[in-house]
């Protein structure tokens, strides 16, 4: 992390701690691991218990995860499966105090899917037919604390493909994976250590925090790139072939780093990788990582998917940074990553270019919905769609549009000024849209009354969609 960001750390210290060792296994698809989690109370009662999400048991991730040898502070529990085993609920042996701690160890394995298993591709292995590359990507792949705030331990999530599914608080990791040696290892935070044994593995050991999840991508035809922002080491890890694209994506998140830390505030990590993944959604995020579809390395045109670079790098302010409900609040980052990708093409590209951009993408999209009876507001949870066009058109395009909206009317300067505000005053934390609202209100608050009104939820409807 950078000045700011370890001035920031010592607000910090009741997050979360993650010690996990693992190890791969390619030739049977298997993580076999063990963790240690210290874990804050930092609510106004005592804890029965604790849960975890298990991620990589829903149907969208596609794995089969199973966790056994739990204890708390040393002493054995037995834990029990629940919501058809997507989660784990951990007894505590005496309940857990307001500002006590508590030791957490388990251990698990998990069967990562094959290609044909995992449409989503997050959590997957793809190989053969639909890789000629081997792709491993490692999402949602350990036990995962579950988020509790007044309304319970957050355990639902929409089963289908539309939205994400995973939330989680920002916590500090290590984490030692060993796997062959031929792999070339994209990961979350920064590795400090690597071991190498003679039956051909090595041990990495990395570090990050605060984080919302620990990611990890590996191929071994993955070729590097690297550049440099002020502090900031960035990589670009693209496939044999991909040179072009490869260079191009490591100039457009350098250059979207730079624009997004002079409007917002200073990206807070020391590294930041942009990973080729066979991904057909385009772009995803993850802490201090993004992915972008392989086909965007293989087209014609010059841009190489240059927008879903933009986006996706924005979520590292919009996401990971300042976090939010994906399932009852998604416009809350993607309205703000979709907004910020608007302006990273209005100041980096030529004005014709970046507005053919922008009307294809946001206007045109969201064009179908213009003339529907009563408007559309934006602030509807994932649960409220079936389809993924409306889902984009509303969440990303109309959220962006919103932005917009927002910025005409307060002006660059109180528009910034707010964003900034927000995201300092919600670093590290779970943001609600009233959070942002706070922060834009005290800048012009009838002007934001009346967009808020229009844009995001109508009089007496409630913003936060229940689950």
């Amino acid at each position: 992390m950078n000045q700011v960001g370890r001035g920031v750390l010592e607000k910090l210290g009741h997050l979360a701690g993650y010690d996990i060792r693992a190890a791969l296994d390619v030739e049977t698809l298997t993580v076999s691991g063990e963790q240690r989690v210290m874990y804050t109370n930092r609510h106004a009662v005592p804890l029965a218990e604790i849960y975890f999400n298990l991620y990589a048991n829903a149907p969208r991730f596609g794995g089969q995860m199973e966790v056994g040898g739990v204890a708390v502070n040393g002493q054995a529990v037995e834990p029990a499966y629940e919501k058809e085993r997507r989660a784990l609920r951990v007894p505590l042996p005496v309940p857990l105090q307001p500002g006590d701690r508590a030791l957490l160890e388990m251990s698990f394995t998990l069967h990562v899917p094959q290609r044909a298993e995992n449409d989503l591709r997050t959590l997957v292995y793809s190989s053969g037919a639909f890789s000629a590359h081997g792709i491993l990507s490692l999402a949602g792949w350990y036990p995962m604390l579950a988020v509790l705030d007044d309304a319970g331990w957050h355990l639902d999530y929409p089963e289908e493909l539309i939205g994400e599914a995973m939330f989680s608080e920002s916590a500090f990791y290590t984490v030692q994976m060993t796997l062959p040696q031929s792999l070339v290892v994209a990961a979350t935070g920064v590795q400090v250590e690597e071991s190498v044994h003679d039956d051909g593995t090595r041990t990495l050991t990395y570090r990050s925090g605060p984080v919302r999840t620990f990611y990890l991508a590996a191929s071994q035809d993955y070729r590097v790139i690297s550049g440099q922002m002020g502090e900031v080491a960035i990589h670009s890890y693209h496939l044999p072939g991909h040179e072009r694209c490869g260079q191009w994506v490591l100039e457009a998140a350098e250059a979207a780093l730079q624009l997004y830390g002079e409007l917002y505030g200073p990206y807070l990590f020391a590294e930041f990788d942009v990973v080729e993944a066979d991904y057909d959604y385009q772009g995803f995020e993850w802490p201090g990582l993004v992915l972008i579809g392989d086909m965007l390395y293989e087209g014609p045109g010059p841009a190489c998917g240059e927008w879903f670079v933009a986006h996706e790098t924005a979520h590292q302010w919009w996401y990971n940074v300042v976090g939010n409900d994906p399932v009852a609040d998604p416009w809350l980052d993607e309205a703000l990553a979709q907004y910020s990708t608007m302006l990273y093409f209005r100041r980096l590209w030529p004005a014709d270019a970046a507005e053919a951009y922008v009307q294809a993408i946001i206007y045109d999209r969201y064009a179908p919905y213009a003339n529907r009876p009563g408007g559309i507001h934006v602030a509807l949870p994932t649960t409220a769609f079936v389809d993924r066009k409306d889902y984009y058109a509303i969440t990303y395009a109309r959220g962006a549009m919103f932005m917009e909206a927002l910025n005409q009317a307060l002006g660059d300067e109180s528009f910034f000024a707010a964003l900034q505000q927000y995201y300092q005053e919600n670093s590290f934390q779970v943001a609600r849209p009233e959070a942002l609202r706070e922060a834009l209100d005290q800048l012009a608050p009838s002007a934001v009354a009346r967009l808020w009104s229009e844009w995001v939820v109508a009089r007496g409807v409630p913003a936060r969609g229940r689950r």
